[in-house]
């Protein structure tokens, strides 16, 4: 895979899941964290951000397009749906770091997951016998 074949989806995915691990263990609202006060939410966020940085580790080898095509956007839309959440929290109760977090690491599961793969299906159909490379009409 050359320079030119690489997109930032799986760098945006890899630092969104990262962010959504560390507003784990941030000031949600004025004492408590995200970890302390959400059994089993955490657990929930936990597998969203584990799924995305390894999903990102794949995408940055090279072996993500021989996964499923839908595991990608399964990881967007979990993604948005803890978007939905921090988000919500963010506008009825908090104003917390971690809230922040979460909302930005969330949202950057949803669209890394989303441009990794569609980047890989535009490569693949660049690819594909008798078909017309991008920028060569």
């Amino acid at each position: 895979m050359n320079s030119s074949d690489r997109d930032r989806g799986g760098f945006v995915l890899l630092a969104g899941g990262i962010l959504l691990v560390v507003s784990l263990f941030l000031h949600w609202e004025d004492s408590f964290t995200a970890w302390h006060e959400f059994p089993n939410l955490r657990i929930i966020m936990l597998v969203i951000a584990i799924v995305g940085i390894g999903f990102a580790v794949l995408d940055e080898t090279g072996q993500s397009p021989a996964l499923p095509d839908l595991i990608p956007l399964i990881i967007a839309g979990l993604g948005l749906a803890m978007f939905g959440f921090s988000a919500g929290w963010e506008l009825q109760i908090s104003g917390a770091i971690g809230v922040w977090c979460a909302v930005v690491g969330s949202l950057g599961v949803a669209l890394g997951a989303y441009a990794a793969r569609r980047h890989d299906l535009v490569l693949r159909e660049a690819r594909a016998p008798g078909s017309v490379p991008p920028g060569r009409l």
